[in-house]
């Protein structure tokens, strides 16, 4: 996996309390000697970037990147307050420094599932299972899918990845219970995006993306039988209020509307809602 950290520093800092080196883009070749505990300072200069400890000078490195990693398999890094499992690449971007965390599917998800679920209780298993099995597939069907440096972002823009800091007990073992498992449809990974609060029913994809319908995401119902509450009423913004003036929502649904087909010449005057 290729998941960005960041896209816009101009520096940034990185240790490990283990044995770790930073190499050449080939991934072999040391390009500065490090210690356990010492923290270094990459920094961007033009395209290129270069390396120093905090309390000397650079060294003689100007790699247009250069990759960060613990020789230990199992060491991380730290970066941004985090520590982080598999490399950094730390390349020099038109805007700053661009750091891409490159690992192992698990060890990615296992930096996932306990921050979109939100659960430690060994009791929801079954959950957060079914939870690294969804997470699994929406990474697959994403990998090596544009010319982007990365396949994902860290945040809510795909799937929230926390690092190793963010690792749990029950949230290992689901990945590990669900290894290579993901969704399908007709022999393809299932690409089902999912979410903490839907309102009370969920939304076709072309609702809400200029996406083509999925015979697999169909608008459903998220009441739950027999009752008068929904699963997913315990979300923070499950219920919510904003207030528009008239002109301000007319100009809200108006852009949606002319970005539809056949919806360039917009709505007329809105009366009620």
């Amino acid at each position: 996996m290729r998941i960005l950290l960041a896209s816009k520093p101009s520096s940034v800092r990185v240790s490990a309390a283990g044995a770790w080196r930073i190499f050449a883009p080939d991934g072999v070749t040391p390009v500065a000697v490090t210690n356990p505990g010492e923290r270094w300072l990459l920094e961007r200069e033009g395209r290129r970037v270069s390396a120093r400890r905090e309390d000397s000078r650079a060294v003689p490195l100007r790699e247009s990147s250069v990759l960060v990693r613990p020789l230990d398999p199992g060491g991380t890094i730290a970066f941004n307050g985090r520590q982080w499992r598999g490399e950094l690449l730390v390349s020099a971007g038109d805007d700053g420094l661009v750091v891409v965390n490159r690992l192992r599917m698990d060890d990615y998800l296992r930096g996932v599932v306990p921050l979109e679920i939100g659960t430690t209780s060994q009791g929801d298993a079954a959950a957060v299972e079914a939870q690294a099995v969804t997470a699994r597939s929406y990474a697959v069907a994403r990998l090596g899918g544009s010319s982007r440096a990365y396949d994902m972002t860290a945040t809510t823009q795909d799937q929230v990845y926390g690092g190793a800091d963010a690792e749990t007990r029950v949230g290992n073992a689901s990945v590990e219970a669900t290894e290579g498992l993901v969704l399908l449809y007709r022999g393809a990974v299932a690409d089902a995006p999912y979410h903490a609060n839907c309102g009370g029913t969920t939304a076709a994809p072309p609702d809400s993306w200029r996406t083509s319908a999925e015979p697999y995401l169909q608008r459903v119902s998220d009441r739950i039988p027999g009752t008068n509450r929904y699963y997913c009423d315990g979300a923070p913004r499950f219920r919510w209020t904003r207030t528009f003036e008239r002109n301000e929502l007319r100009e809200a649904i108006g852009r949606y509307v002319r970005a539809l087909p056949g919806g360039a010449g917009g709505i007329g005057a809105v009366t009620n809602v």
